[in-house]
């Protein structure tokens, strides 16, 4: 059976643009998805080719051709190939769409000169003021690409990532055997940044007995066990959402809860009480109309692509899980019922900051699998 043509994804900007930063960025996200990946990072494969190429035109010129053969032939057999390489020349990068129109993506790393020499400058492989001769964007003309399927801007690092999913996920439906992988236990959430609350969470641990949660997240849909396929796509849809600036998290109050019993307010007859039922604490997050908005949309989306979201009742509580009593060995292990209204216990912080909205799963958890939108 022959071997599904994959994608040739080149990165191009000016050296110290940020190009390999980047495609390893995202190199990363794709091999956490158990897809193929090759990243060809041009100051990395220049040293291992045999013979060396100069600086000059004519071995630049080589070295791209030599390059590009190599990236379509690791294509062809099926990998998502990422090409961090600065091919200063326009006919260089189109060289390769030529020869692969249906399967070639051109990303600008689009890096003012100034900005581009102050990263350089931080690199083991400096470029400026290094021995090599006509740096292009210094010395010869760098030529910036005149349709490029995605540019991404100097100070948006954190958005390229979710913006370079974006523009893979609905690309990668020839790549049936891999799409067939399922993930384990997905759902959409908006996560906190690292340390935020840790203060007020583990006070309330500590008083109640619990394990304080690793992160902190508010779930907004639990989808469970969904196809690869489906999950880039949905990732698509949902990265069109307009309103992520939007969202806001505001904490109205610290409830409790045990699997069978009806939620209660937070406090020692609740906690101190003989059970071997989960005991799970939470703080209760205000459902503004944003936030209503996003499950609306979410749910609008799964059904686009055909992921069933029949688990999705309409009892949906937002809440941020900051502890809970675990069996040996499981920290995640929270199972607990949710109230139908806000709580009236102690108010949290009016504001909780947010990070990142991303899809997720219960294996990589708290890891973000597909961003889709950072705060």
């Amino acid at each position: 059976m022959a071997q599904p043509p994959g994608l040739l994804l080149w990165f191009t900007g000016v050296p110290g643009a940020g190009k390999s930063f980047v495609a390893r960025s995202l190199a990363a996200s794709l091999r956490a998805l158990s897809l193929p990946v090759s990243l060809l990072d041009g100051d990395a494969v220049r040293p291992l080719l045999d013979p060396r190429h100069g600086y000059d035109e004519p071995g630049r010129a080589a070295f791209y051709a030599t390059l590009t053969n190599l990236a379509l032939h690791l294509a062809d057999q099926g990998h998502l190939v990422l090409v961090a390489a600065t091919a200063h020349l326009r006919a260089f990068r189109d060289e390769a769409r030529r020869r692969a129109p249906e399967r070639f993506l051109e990303i600008f790393v689009d890096a003012p000169p100034d900005l581009a020499r102050l990263q350089d400058a931080g690199r083991a492989a400096r470029v400026y003021g290094s021995s090599i001769k006509n740096v292009p964007g210094q010395d010869i003309a760098y030529e910036p690409p005149l349709q490029p399927e995605l540019v991404l801007h100097p100070g948006n690092r954190a958005q390229a990532l979710p913006l370079l999913l974006s523009l893979v996920s609905p690309r990668l439906a020839p790549l049936e055997g891999a799409m067939k992988t399922v993930i384990q236990g997905l759902y959409l959430s908006l996560a906190l940044p690292e340390g935020a609350l840790v203060p007020e969470q583990r006070a309330l641990c500590a008083r109640w007995g619990l394990a304080p949660r690793p992160e902190l997240h508010a779930t907004v849909l639990y989808l469970g066990e969904v196809e690869l396929r489906q999950a880039l796509a949905l990732h698509a849809a949902l990265a069109r959402w307009g309103r992520w600036s939007e969202l806001r998290l505001r904490g109205t109050g610290v409830g409790a809860a045990e699997e069978q019993e009806p939620p209660c307010l937070l406090d020692a007859g609740a906690m101190e009480a003989p059970s071997s039922l989960a005991r799970v604490a939470w703080w209760s997050v205000e459902g503004g109309e944003p936030l209503r908005a996003l499950r609306a949309a979410a749910l609008e989306a799964c059904a686009s692509v055909g992921v069933p979201v029949e688990r999705a009742g309409e009892d949906y509580f937002p809440h941020l899980t900051l502890g809970s009593w675990r069996p040996e060995g499981d920290p995640f292990w929270d199972q607990h019922v949710l109230p139908k209204g806000p709580t009236i216990a102690p108010s949290g912080p009016p504001e909780i900051p947010l990070w990142c909205a991303h899809l997720t799963s219960s294996r990589l958890h708290p890891a973000s699998l597909l961003p889709l939108f950072f705060f």
